[in-house]
């Protein structure tokens, strides 16, 4: 993520604020030079999310504390961690004194839910007054009309809200009538350097958007050629796409470039293993080792390596070694369990996989695998109580088995 560096009075504008303005009330001029670049962000955005996945963008979560400003006092609209185009959250997710109705009912939210934060926040602007009861604004140096626009925003029905770009231009309009000129707009970012395009390529990565993430490390590798990290980062892709061969590559180049980071091993180590090129992969591991011997990663690689070569005892060493390093490895104790249910040692497999699966509850491996113990071991009742548990547990999976 990019770093930004505050003020001295804070870095958000809830610090510009009840800091910086802390014994007085901010310039009106300011604050709706504030307001228009936040619509600005929000439709900036909303088009990229619109161009590149096809997706609606609703930020849900819109408030002064999730507003940076610079040094400088750039404003940055941060923290998409509640973005409605991720579909990962209920839809009354998110701060209540800027939520409209229909988020907190529960029912759909669209652009104009966003707008209705941005009333509030207006309002908590120009009265620094928090947004619980939005009430006429007595001030004579405010213009009239600011109260209904603040009423238009913040109305209960998003159909009586303005758009983004009608509040823009409004707000645009009152600042031109009090400065004499347009708060200056840029709906595009700052030209993308390397490092840009590689944090780009990991938020795409994350959200499982492979090729999009393929794109933007290979234009970070255009412009930084020489950046181990983007080679590694790449191949990481190409590893979870299942092209290994391309992987290796980037894992290669890499190397060639900086053998010190101990990532591009365990990565290389693990793209061998998948081709079943076993000795080369605990080979990596190995390496990785002398590197950093109490880096956990190192030892379930190992013991990875051992369990495929039916080394038994020697992988369920590694796999302890690196639960001492790191309890809450889910890999490890999934690896474990591997282990322990090919020597029918069944208790302790599925105290292994429900470990895995209580550190990350997202495990599908985890999940697969526990529900092939249940229906070796005949306890199909079970199958049927994880299969209430989760969404992804199908009949097609459970019935191609678990991959032990």
């Amino acid at each position: 993520m990019e770093y930004i560096a505050g003020a001295a009075y804070g870095n958000t504008l809830w610090h510009w604020l009840y800091i910086k303005h802390k014994n007085e009330s901010p310039d009106l001029a300011a604050v709706l030079k504030i307001c228009i670049e936040i619509v600005t962000a929000l439709i900036y955005a909303k088009n990229l999310f619109h161009e590149e996945l096809k997706k609606p963008f609703i930020h849900r979560d819109l408030k002064p504390q999730n507003i940076l400003l610079t040094q400088s006092e750039q404003l940055k609209v941060t923290d998409f961690g509640l973005v409605k185009a991720f579909g990962l959250l209920h839809e009354d997710t998110g701060t209540p004194l800027y939520m409209p109705p229909e988020q907190k009912d529960h029912a759909e939210v669209e652009d104009k839910t966003d707008v209705f934060a941005l009333g509030r926040i207006l309002f908590q602007l120009l009265t620094k007054e928090i947004p619980v009861i939005i009430t006429p604004i007595h001030n004579s140096d405010i213009p009239e009309n600011m109260d209904e626009i603040i009423a238009r925003c913040t109305a209960p029905l998003p159909e009586n809200r303005y758009s983004f770009i009608e509040l823009r231009n409004l707000l645009q309009q009152i600042y031109q009538e009090r400065t004499g000129r347009f708060v200056e707009l840029s709906e595009k970012p700052e030209p993308f350097v390397a490092e840009d395009w590689n944090n780009r390529g990991s938020g795409f990565n994350q959200l499982q958007f492979y090729e999009k993430a393929v794109a933007n490390y290979s234009r970070a590798i255009e412009a930084e050629p020489g950046e181990a990290r983007y080679f590694l980062n790449r191949g990481n892709v190409y590893f979870r796409m299942g092209k290994i061969s391309p992987a290796l590559n980037d894992f290669e180049r890499a190397l060639s470039l900086d053998a010190k980071i101990i990532e591009i091993y365990i990565s290389k180590g693990s793209a061998h293993a998948k081709q079943e090129k076993l000795e080369q992969a605990l080979f990596c591991y190995e390496s990785a080792q002398k590197m950093n011997p109490d880096d956990a990663r190192v030892y379930w690689g190992k013991g990875l390596i051992y369990g495929k070569l039916g080394r038994f005892d020697e992988a369920i060493t590694e796999l302890n070694k690196a639960l001492f390093l790191n309890p809450n490895l889910a890999e490890a104790h999934l690896g474990l369990g591997n282990i322990y249910f090919l020597q029918k040692k069944y208790n302790l497999t599925g105290k292994h996989f429900e470990r895995a699966i209580k550190i990350n509850t997202f495990y599908k491996e985890a999940y697969l695998n526990l529900a092939q113990l249940y229906q070796t071991t005949g306890k199909f009742e079970k199958i049927s109580e994880l299969k209430r548990k989760t969404d992804f547990l199908s009949r097609d999976f459970l019935s191609a088995g678990a991959n032990v």
